[in-house]
């Protein structure tokens, strides 16, 4: 787990490889993608993000997110992303497990708990369905919604 605030300044991708988690450790944004810039996280847990709009994510320019999960985050609006104005966000193959705001482009096989604020309209995606797995606990990780995974 790393904690840190990241402002994404140049034409970028990032791949966390599905085991690095990104956390604002409740005290401020996770990622920020100011305008003119082109950025794409893969296989992050974006958490613990805490800001006035986009705790998780605040995107004001071009993002693509996948394999991804944004959880546990905070914000008067867009607790999970924000995507502002005109700035282009598509998302693949991700959970979001909090609220979106602004006009997001889902390309399928996307999950979203609770209800449905992404847009998230994919005949592969499923929208307002319980982000916790048999026994009630909260999944903010890689792993499927739903499922249990024994720790070592």
């Amino acid at each position: 787990t790393v904690v840190t605030e990241a402002e994404i300044v140049i034409d970028v991708i990032l791949d966390g490889g599905g085991i690095l988690t990104v956390d604002g450790n409740e005290t401020h944004r996770v990622f920020s993608v100011p305008e003119n810039v082109t950025a794409e996280l893969r296989g992050f847990t974006v958490r613990g993000g805490n800001a006035d709009g986009g705790g998780g994510i605040f995107n004001d320019g071009t993002l693509t997110l996948t394999n991804s999960a944004v959880s546990g985050n905070a914000a008067d609006f867009g607790g999970g992303i924000y995507n502002d104005g005109t700035a282009m966000l598509t998302v693949t193959n991700s959970l979001i497990v909090g609220d979106c705001e602004g006009d997001i482009t889902p390309n399928g096989y996307n999950v979203e708990s609770p209800g449905d604020t992404c847009g998230f309209g994919q005949l592969t995606d499923q929208v307002n369905v319980s982000a916790e797995d048999q026994r009630g606990e909260p999944r903010d990780s890689m792993c499927d919604v739903g499922a249990f995974e024994a720790q070592p």
